[in-house]
């Protein structure tokens, strides 16, 4: 709601779009989306299942513009969603927050990979780095 009111504000609109018919509102709602994906960075589902969600609620509840749930749910505002999702996942690909089991074998390939320490104080770097690894693994284990 913050966001919401926060937007309006900025813009120097009724937050309750009282005035508004329903293509001005469809409108608003639309730069509200745009504002929050590509401006602050949120994802879309966040924007459209959470924020927007309890915007509705808040009009259906309160009595505000009885177009709200309409204008939520319109196709240029679903539209807008879909679009902005396709954009974001090309800007923060899906597969980077894909997460891979790391194991207690593949911590002992730490050196396979990253190649044998240079020197002393690599080896000492090196081990606190497989110690961290492990504990970490052990940890998560433990506590899950």
């Amino acid at each position: 709601m913050k966001a919401w009111i926060g937007y309006c504000d900025k813009l120097h609109i009724n937050f309750r779009g009282s005035g508004l018919s329903s293509d001005d509102l469809i409108f608003l709602i639309q730069g509200f989306i745009c504002h929050e994906v590509v401006i602050r960075g949120l994802h879309p589902d966040t924007i459209g299942k959470s924020y927007l969600g309890h915007v509705v609620t808040a009009a259906s509840i309160y009595g505000w513009n009885a177009l709200f749930k309409n204008a939520r749910f319109s196709d240029r505002v679903t539209l807008t969603l879909r679009g902005l999702k396709r954009v974001y996942h090309k800007i923060h690909p899906i597969c980077g927050s894909r997460r891979l089991a790391f194991t207690l074998v593949m911590s002992e390939k730490i050196d396979d990979v990253l190649g044998p320490p240079r020197n002393g104080i690599d080896s000492i770097i090196r081990r606190v780095e497989k110690l961290a690894i492990n504990m970490g693994i052990f940890c998560f284990v433990t506590v899950i």
